[in-house]
C-alpha cells in the first residue's frame, strides 16, 4: 500500500511501461504474421464477423435448456405425493381421535360418538375372549405340571404373590392399555368415516383428481343453472334441492354424521333460508353434546331472548 500519491508513481509508471511493452509485442506479431494481418485487415471494419467469430464463444454463451416436460412431471409427482400424504393425515387424524373416545369410553361432551361406543363394547368383547383364552392355556399348563410329577408325590400348588394393591386410578390405565391395541386394530379396519375422511387410494393422486375436475366442474355448473332457472320458473324446491341447501348450510361433515331422522327434520327445518335459524339450531346442537335435557334447553332459550347469555356459557361449561 502506498502513504501517499507519489509513493504510487513508481509502481504506476512500471505497470503502464509493461502493459504498452506487452501492447506492441502484441500488434508487432500480429503486423509480421501474414495470416494474422490478414484477418486483421478484414475484421477491422467488420466488428460483426469478428464478434461472431472470436466474440461469441469467449463472452457469452446460452445456458443447456432445460426439458419442460421433466419438470412438469416432477412437479406433479411431488404434487400427487402431498395430496396423497395430506388424506393419509385427514384419516389418521379421525382416526385417533376416535381410538382415543373408545379406550376412554367418553361421553358425547368429551368427544365421544355412537361409533366410539360401538369400539369400545367390541374390544370390551374381544378383550374378555382373550383373557379367557389366556386363563384356560395356564389351567392347562398347570395341569400338565401336576400329572407330570414324580412317584406320585403330592405337592402344594404354587400360590401367585398378590402385588401391592393398584388404585381406582392404576386400574382404569391398566384397562386402558390393555384395550388401545384392540381399539387400533378394529379401527384401522375401517377404511371409510365419511365426509372425506377416508384412507387414501390411488384416486388422491394429483394426476386423477386434475384429470376429473372439468368433470366435477360441469356437473356443478349444470346444476346450478338447472337451480337458477328453476327459481325463474319459481317452481317448488325438489327433494334433491332441498337435500343440497341444507347440506351446504350445516357443512358436510355434520351432515354425514347425523342419522337420517336427523337429516330428514333439518330439512323441515329450512335452515338455508335464515342465518338466524342457522345460527338457533347450531347453538341447540352444542347444548345437546353439552348433556343438557330438553327443559333446559328451552329454559336457556327463553332466557337468551331475553338477553342473559351468561346462563347459556356457563351451562356449555358445566362438568
Amino acid at each position: 500500500m502506498c502513504n501517499s500519491f507519489y509513493d504510487c508513481i513508481p509502481i504506476l509508471t512500471s505497470y503502464a511501461h509493461s502493459s504498452f511493452i506487452q501492447a506492441i509485442a502484441k500488434a508487432y506479431e500480429i503486423l509480421t504474421n501474414r495470416e494474422k494481418r490478414a484477418d486483421y485487415d478484414h475484421f477491422r471494419n467488420r466488428p460483426d464477423e469478428y464478434f461472431q467469430k472470436y466474440g461469441s464463444s469467449v463472452l457469452w454463451s446460452y445456458a443447456p435448456k432445460s426439458d419442460a416436460s421433466i419438470i412438469v412431471i416432477f412437479f406433479l409427482i411431488a404434487g400427487s405425493a402431498f395430496t396423497y400424504y395430506a388424506q393419509k393425515n385427514k384419516w389418521q387424524t379421525v382416526a385417533n381421535h376416535l381410538i382415543k373416545a373408545a379406550v376412554e369410553d367418553a361421553s358425547a361432551r368429551e368427544g365421544g360418538s355412537t361409533e366410539s361406543i360401538e369400539i369400545r363394547d367390541k374390544a370390551l368383547t374381544i378383550l374378555a375372549e382373550r383373557k379367557k383364552k389366556k386363563e384356560e392355556e395356564e389351567s392347562a399348563v398347570a395341569t400338565n405340571k401336576t400329572n407330570g410329577s414324580s412317584n406320585g408325590s403330592t405337592s402344594s400348588p404354587v400360590k401367585k404373590k398378590k402385588g401391592p394393591k393398584m388404585t381406582g386410578r392404576e386400574k382404569k390405565e391398566k384397562e386402558w392399555d390393555e384395550l388401545r391395541p384392540i381399539c387400533i386394530e378394529l379401527v384401522n379396519q375401517i377404511d371409510d368415516f365419511g365426509a372425506g375422511f377416508r384412507k387414501p387410494t390411488w384416486q388422491d393422486i394429483l394426476v386423477v383428481k386434475m384429470a376429473k375436475w372439468p368433470y366435477y366442474l360441469t356437473c356443478y355448473t349444470l346444476w346450478w343453472s338447472k337451480y337458477a332457472f328453476r327459481r325463474l320458473r319459481k317452481c317448488e324446491l325438489s327433494e334433491e334441492e332441498k337435500e343440497v341447501l341444507t347440506k351446504n348450510a350445516v357443512g358436510e361433515v355434520t351432515w354425514v354424521a347425523v342419522s337420517e331422522e336427523e337429516r330428514e327434520n333439518m330439512i323441515k327445518l329450512e335452515l338455508w333460508k335464515s342465518t338466524e335459524d342457522l345460527a338457533d339450531w347450531k347453538e341447540e346442537q352444542e347444548m345437546k353434546l353439552a348433556g343438557l335435557s330438553k327443559t333446559r334447553i328451552k329454559q336457556i332459550k327463553k332466557m337468551r331472548k331475553r338477553g342473559s347469555a351468561e346462563i347459556l356459557e356457563e351451562d356449555l361449561h358445566m362438568e
